[in-house]
Order: structure tokens, then sequence, then C-alpha cells
């Protein structure tokens, strides 16, 4: 590289020279964005380049996510699926927090749910925290991961995410009220407003008029209890102002810093505050039929126990203690693992 290509007769002592190159790079230092226009078309691949791609639903380190067994829980799926649903263009965004202690199958029931509705193409994004894998217990990029999702399924969203990029190339390093203001907020809110959409919309060639689907799992397990609280609050507030109805379902365990923003803030007040529909899982009935129709099936009984390893891994559930065991009104016996 030419230093002061041009000059003439400069004498310099004891100088030192540092070389930049043309690109932003954010805290990881990784590149934001070379200088240039971003278009529609190449939109996606820098989405793509900031994004928790390991965190999606069908990603490859998803490969042995729980999963629910055959005709268990029917009735918390068949609820979900109906919130989701269940609205028309006119209904506001909302919130679903599914909660309970560790091992109860929250991760299990959004996976069913999220598959479900993917083939129903009612799922337009989704996200699984996992507090031991690297890259996806960092919640500072949920918000770009959700945006490329939404960029994906939603095309005329790309014009408008690109522009606002390319307003502030180093949106990617910012807070993340403004990621989701810029990337999902304001570009769905536009695609709402566009001709393109009133005409399709018209026409129901297009049903981004009806409940879609966003998937936030394990919220618990982000690295960061204080980034956990400002996802909820920025999510709220993005539910405030979206115009198309999303729905969004946020799983986790009952932590304290969840439990106080969710119980304590004004955001989520009935009354003034946006609509949140709360499930604990830890106290959910149906999870005794569910046990006996596994029982029934595989033939796990013995002697009148239950070898709660063998449903432990069919349900996608660990292994709990005698006074959690004991709300399920069953005789159970945990087996050793060795066994």
């Amino acid at each position: 590289m030419s230093i002061l290509r041009g000059a003439r007769k400069v004498i310099i002592n004891d100088g030192q020279f540092n070389a930049y190159d043309n690109r932003v790079t954010n805290s990881t230092s990784q590149p934001i964005a070379n200088l240039g226009m971003i278009t529609p078309e190449s939109v996606l691949h820098i989405l793509h380049s900031h994004s928790a791609i390991a965190g999606l639903l069908n990603a490859s380190e998803q490969f042995d996510a729980p999963k629910c067994d055959a005709d268990t829980r029917l009735s918390i799926i068949a609820t979900i699926m109906n919130w989701v649903q269940a609205g028309t263009s006119s209904s506001s965004s909302s919130m679903f927090w599914l909660h309970g202690p560790a091992g109860v199958g929250k991760s299990a029931i959004a996976q069913a749910v999220a598959l479900l509705l993917e083939q129903e193409e009612d799922l337009v994004a989704s996200y699984f925290f996992s507090r031991t894998a690297p890259g996806r217990n960092n919640g500072n990029m949920l918000i770009v991961t959700l945006a490329y999702q939404i960029a994906m399924n939603f095309p005329p969203a790309r014009t408008y995410i690109a522009k606002n990029i390319n307003r502030n190339p180093s949106i990617f390093t910012l807070s993340n009220q403004v990621q989701i203001q810029k990337l999902i907020v304001e570009p769905v809110n536009r695609v709402r407003k566009s001709f393109t959409y009133r005409f399709s919309n018209l026409l129901f060639f297009l049903r981004w008029n009806q409940p879609r689907l966003i998937v936030v799992d394990g919220l618990d397990e982000c690295d960061n209890p204080k980034v956990q609280c400002d996802l909820l609050l920025v999510i709220g507030r993005a539910i405030q102002q979206l115009q198309l109805p999303f729905r969004f379902l946020i799983t986790s365990r009952p932590e304290s810093q969840i439990l106080s923003t969710f119980g304590l803030d004004p955001l989520f007040q009935a009354g003034n505050g946006i609509d949140v529909t709360q499930k604990n899982l830890g106290e959910d009935h149906d999870a005794n039929d569910d046990i006996r129709t596994f029982c029934a099936r595989h033939s796990v009984k013995s002697g009148g126990h239950i070898h709660w390893e063998i449903i432990s891994q069919r349900f996608g559930l660990h292994p709990m203690r005698s006074n959690y065991l004991s709300r399920s009104r069953l005789q159970v016996l945990y087996i050793p693992r060795r066994l």
C-alpha cells in the first residue's frame, strides 16, 4: 500500500503508520458490510453473515433436539396453534410465555409447534437458545437472526431492510432496540403499507395478513440475565408497533429476572400493556394422561412402577426429584442411566 501518495520532500521522524481497510467491524471483529450499496438481493447474505444460524429450527446442530412422543402433549400444542392461527388481519400482535422448571418439555413443545406450523407456512422465524453451545447462548445475535428469517419469508421486506443498513452500516453493533426497530418493525410496517401488499392481499395471492409465529425457545439459556430482560422488553415494544399480527412464543424457566420483568414492568401489565398469555407447564395436569398414553404404547410399566428414564428420553425430559414427580400422581421408579 502506498503511503502519502503524490507527496514530495516530506520528512517524518519516528513516525508510526497504521493501515486500515474499508470495512467496519463489530465487537467480535467480523465485517459488518463492505462499502457499497446493499441491494435487496444481497441483504440476505449480509444478514446471514451476522446471524447465529445454529439456533434455527432445522439447523444441523438441532439433530438431537427434544421431541414429543406421538399422541402426547396434544392439548398444549393445540392451544398454542389455535392462539397462532385464530386471529385475522385486524388482530394485534401478541406473546405467549410457556414456562416451567427444567425438564418439563418446553423445548420439545416449541419444536413440535414450530415444525407443524412450518408445514402450514405459518412459521416466520425461530431461534433455540442453548446454554452450552457457543453462539447459541449470545442474546445479542437474536434480533439479526430473526430478521434474516423474516427477510427470507417476506421478500418485499428485503428492500426496506437493505435501505436501513445502507443508512447505517454499523447497525449490527447497536442496541437490540435499534436493531429490532430498523431490521424488523420498520421494514414489516413498510410492507404492510405498500401498494404491493394491498394489491396482493386483495387478490388473496399472499397470506401476509395471517398471524405468523416467531419462536424464541430457552430465553433463560441466554448467557446474560440483563440481555434476557432487554430482549423481552424490545420484543414487547415491537409487538405494540407491528402492523401485522405476529405471534411471539417465548419459552423459559421462571428465573427471577424474567419473572420480575413480566410481573413489574408496565409493558406487560393488564390494561395498559401488551397481550401476554402465560402457561406454567410445571402444573400441566394433562401430563398424567400423556404418561399413561406413552406407557400403554411402549409397555414400560413393570410391577406397578414406571421406568422414568425411558419416559424422560421419549419426552425430552430430565429425571425429576420426588417432590416434582409427586405432582403426576403416578408411582415412578427412577432407573439408573447405566441400565
